[in-house]
C-alpha cells in the first residue's frame, strides 16, 4: 500500500469506530453549537482530522469558527 492508501484506510477505520461508539452523529448539521468549552473544540478538531467528505468538512469548519468566536468574546 502506498501511504496515501494507508491513511485513507486508518481515517476510514477510525471514522467507522467513531460511528459505531455513536461519536460522529449522522448529520453534524444538526449539532448544536452551546458547548463553548476546549473539550468541544478538541472534538470537533479531532472529527475535522479524519473528515474526507467536503460538506462535512465545511461544516465542521464552521462550527470550530463558532466555538472559537464563543471562547473569544466570553474571555473579551
Amino acid at each position: 500500500m502506498t501511504p496515501e492508501q494507508r491513511s485513507a484506510s486508518a481515517s476510514k477505520a477510525v471514522r467507522a469506530r467513531w460511528e459505531k461508539a455513536g461519536k460522529i452523529i449522522a448529520s453534524p448539521m444538526s449539532e448544536p453549537i452551546s458547548n463553548s468549552s476546549d473539550h468541544k473544540l478538541a472534538t470537533l478538531l479531532t472529527r475535522f482530522r479524519v473528515a474526507t467528505e467536503q460538506a462535512e468538512i465545511q461544516v465542521l469548519s464552521e462550527q470550530i469558527e463558532r466555538v472559537i468566536f464563543h471562547k473569544q468574546f466570553e474571555n473579551a
